[in-house]
């Protein structure tokens, strides 16, 4: 389990989160998973970003610094190099930290960036764990990323035929500011909750219904 999950999510509210699931899933046959994740990408690009504009800021720095003292006697070839050393110790320097320090990305990463993580991830996850296989085509993922404070609902043909368009916005809603205010957990067991109230009233329990997908997932 990845360690800012951990921090948030401990094995205390894991417990309350799959009470809550299977509380819900009793009263439809909707298939609901929580997935809670750090991060959706890794954000190479922000990475790139932050290092080349930081070092170019960072020489530009030393050459105003530096140079106006080296002009009045005279420049030599050292001093020719010396603006391409700096830039270049500089982009080491900060390729490091920004390798090291995950965090030092997120001021560089785009919104449409994010955008694209996130529904991409949401997608993949609900194809890759099956909730696209269940038998009325009912599957739910509520999927969650913490650093990006993003919530992003997908829905399956059996479920988004039935409800409303902006049907999942509330619920996304619950949850960010659930994640801003420190207040996850709770924030996520009330989305369940509405959630869950939806697809008993769109998606009624059958006599045969099985729990088919896992109730909670965290990477």
């Amino acid at each position: 389990m990845a360690s800012q999950v951990s921090k948030i999510v401990t094995e205390q509210d894991q417990q309350r989160i799959r009470d809550c699931v299977a509380r819900m899933e009793n009263t439809t046959s909707g298939e609901i998973v929580p997935m809670v994740v750090e991060q959706s990408d890794s954000y190479a690009a922000a990475k790139w970003r932050g290092v080349f504009i930081l070092a170019t800021a960072a020489s530009l720095v030393f050459l105003l610094i530096w140079g106006p003292t080296r002009l009045w006697g005279g420049l030599g070839l050292l001093d020719l190099w010396a603006f391409p050393l700096v830039y270049l110790g500089s982009f080491a320097l900060l390729t490091g930290l920004f390798e090291l320090i995950p965090a030092f990305r997120r001021p560089w990463i785009l919104t449409s960036e994010k955008n694209d993580a996130i529904a991409k991830a949401t997608l993949t996850e609900f194809m890759t764990n099956g909730l696209g296989n269940t038998r009325d085509r009912t599957g739910i993922i509520i999927y969650i990323s913490l650093m990006e404070k993003r919530v992003q609902i997908y829905a399956d043909s059996g479920i988004n035929t039935k409800v409303p368009q902006g049907t999942w916005e509330k619920p996304v809603q619950m949850i960010v500011s659930g994640i801003k205010e420190r207040r996850f957990t709770d924030a996520l067991i009330q989305a369940l909750e509405y959630c869950g109230s939806v697809l008993a009233e769109h998606c009624p329990p059958r006599p045969d219904d099985t729990n088919e997908l896992d109730d909670l997932i965290i990477k």
